[in-house]
Order: structure tokens, then sequence, then C-alpha cells
């Protein structure tokens, strides 16, 4: 008796390859009203870089990219953004036609500070760009009259609750806070906080 030969086993099922993307995340160093966005594009074609506040541009630069080599932009943007967190924006239009854009925050190294306060009592927010020490003071005079200061993380909102002398309740104070990191960089944020 004869048997059937045996069926042939199925072709392999292809596996899809996920592509890289065009574009790497941005690296961001910012300093003041400058910051530096780098990133290395996948394919050749034109590269853009946006710093934007609230949906508006506020500094760019274009130039040529090259599929594989590192490109980089200095943004510059104006004085009064200086202590506010930034939206980078990097678009690539390859020289296909096709677009691909990646998006970062850039923060300063300090934020300007947020105050709510409620007579005596000052409740003052700020976001450190850098790992360190953030030291908060209130200051009347030219003299210091309360102070906190804590461990911040960078990108981390930190909150410092100051309550000063019943005399001043009624009277403006200056805020200063200062952030030490520990590779020795350093940044000053300053406001002033009505009764």
């Amino acid at each position: 008796m004869l048997h059937a030969p045996p069926p042939p086993p199925p072709p392999p099922v292809p596996v899809a390859e996920h592509a890289a993307p065009a574009l790497t995340p941005p690296a961001i160093v910012r300093n003041g009203r400058t910051t530096i966005v780098r990133t290395v594009p996948r394919r050749a074609g034109a590269l853009t870089v946006r710093a934007q506040r609230a949906g508006r541009t506020v500094a760019q630069c274009a130039q040529a990219a090259r599929a594989g080599r590192r490109a980089w932009c200095r943004l510059r943007a104006p004085e009064e953004l200086r202590d506010l967190p930034l939206r980078i924006v990097v678009t690539l239009r390859d020289d296909e036609g096709r677009v691909a854009s990646v998006s970062a925050t850039a923060l300063p190294r300090l934020t300007r500070p947020s105050i709510t306060r409620g007579g005596r009592t000052l409740v003052v927010r700020t976001v450190p760009g850098l790992d360190g020490t953030v030291s908060v003071v209130a200051a009347s005079g030219g003299r210091a009259v309360a102070r906190c200061s804590a461990r911040g993380r960078a990108g981390a909102r930190l909150i410092c609750v100051l309550r000063a002398p019943a005399r001043l309740a009624d009277a403006p104070l200056r805020i200063v806070v200062t952030l030490a990191a520990g590779d020795g960089r350093s940044a000053v944020a300053r406001a002033v906080s009505a009764p």
C-alpha cells in the first residue's frame, strides 16, 4: 500500500523590520538665553530647529543634514525668556520629501520663581534644570528675614514655604532663589512678592 508523501512545511512568516527613527532625541544644553541643540539625522535633507514659547517661535536655525552625521544649532532666545522653559522642535525634511519631527523641553538652570502669598506666609515654586541644592531667601531692606533649602532634581518642581516676621506681613519682600549644582554650575533667579 502506497502512502502519500507528507505536505511540505509552510513558508516562514516574514518578520517586519522596524525602521529606525529619522532623528535621534535632541540633546539640549541651556545657559540663560542661549540653547545648544544636538541631534543625529539618519536621512539626508533639510533640518530646522525651533525654540517655542506658548506656541510662538522665538528663535530658529536651519541647515543641511547629512545622514548619520551629528548636527547642532545654537539658538538665542529673547532676554525676557531667559528664565522660562522653551519647547524645542527639530524637523527633518529628507531628500524624498518625507518629514520627521522630534521635540523636547529646554529648561533654564532655574526657572523664574512663582510666589503665592498670604500675609506672613510665602509659598515659592521653581523648577531647577540641574540636580543640586536650591536655597530660597526672603529679604527686606537688604537683610534676609526667612529662608529654606532643599535638594532639587532636574525638571522636578520644588516648593519652599517661608514665614516672614509679623511686622513684615504687609510689606513687599524680595525673593532670591539660588541653585548650586553638584558639577559646580550655579544659577540665581529673583522676584518681588507684594503683600
